[in-house]
């Protein structure tokens, strides 16, 4: 049987919803518009919610889970004082990054990335992080969230102890997050052009994902680019379990950035854009 809910459920989306789905949460706020701006929005209309809670997760929409998985996760969170993490996506899931993949070797591993999709944070590093909700970019900040502080090492986590499904194919509700015009690279995803265009007008780089260290079932602290890169190949295990998904491909890019890209653990400045159509984030429709 499920566990009872050791959080708050806090619904915010962009349209209304039925009574049946927003009948469990705690509090619904309907603000229309692109995600990130809309969190720049909720934080800047209530900052009571960063000084009630020790912990938040920013939850996309699509993700199937349950009460004890989040409860889970934000255990794991204080049990190892991490600043910023997330639960491992299921081999069946639609899924951007190997990464982020469930690894049954592992209970967590130490990562210099956490996804957009499914963030939890101690509140204090949220703090750190707002800034980046208001620079008026949908993409790229998750590659600079984990690079606001001094002596970040082992503070940013994968859990593989907890699993979640990510159900909708990736860039399927691009438009509603305010994208257009959106296709698929030769290099990258269908989102790559605005992460190249972010990438170009903050002038910071972001080399790839990385997992530097790890905790496994057994509780053995694993250090090593080699023996986590080696280890990574548990993923295959799940090659098959959703025909749509690649594996190979998105593996071996993993494997790779583990051996051979910096970690980048050292911390960067939050600087406006290089353009003059900034977005401005107002809070005047947060309702």
């Amino acid at each position: 049987m499920p566990g009872v809910a050791a959080f708050d459920l806090l619904i915010f989306a962009y349209e209304e919803m039925p009574p049946e789905l927003t009948a469990m949460a705690d509090e619904v706020i309907i603000v229309p518009g692109p995600k990130i701006a809309s969190w720049a929005k909720l934080f800047a209309a209530r900052p009571d919610l960063l000084e009630t809670y020790q912990q938040i997760a920013l939850l996309d929409d699509d993700l199937l889970c349950s009460i004890d998985d989040l409860n889970a996760s934000f255990a794991a969170g204080r049990n190892y004082n991490l600043l910023i993490w997330q639960p491992s996506l299921t081999w069946d899931s639609y899924f951007t990054y190997a990464v982020t993949l469930n690894n049954p070797s592992f209970t967590l591993r130490y990562v210099n990335f956490i996804e957009l999709m499914c963030p939890f944070f101690a509140v204090d590093q949220l703090r750190r992080v707002l800034p980046l909700f208001s620079l008026g970019y949908e993409v790229y900040i998750d590659r600079m969230w984990c690079r606001l502080n001094e002596n970040s090492s082992r503070r940013y986590a994968i859990l593989d102890s907890v699993k979640l499904k990510h159900c909708r194919q990736i860039g399927s509700n691009a438009q509603a997050q305010g994208f257009s015009a959106l296709k698929k690279t030769k290099h990258g995803g269908i989102y790559q052009s605005f992460i190249d265009q972010a990438e170009h007008e903050l002038d910071i780089r972001f080399r790839g994902a990385v997992a530097y260290a790890g905790v496994t079932r057994k509780g053995k602290l694993v250090v090593g680019r080699l023996v986590m890169a080696l280890m990574a190949f548990s993923v295959l295990r799940g090659w098959g379990k959703h025909k749509e998904n690649k594996f190979i491909r998105p593996l071996l890019v993993h494997v790779r950035h583990n051996l051979t890209r910096p970690i980048a653990n050292d911390p960067i400045a939050i600087n406006p854009p290089r353009r003059n159509n900034k977005a401005e984030i107002g809070v005047s429709d947060l309702r």
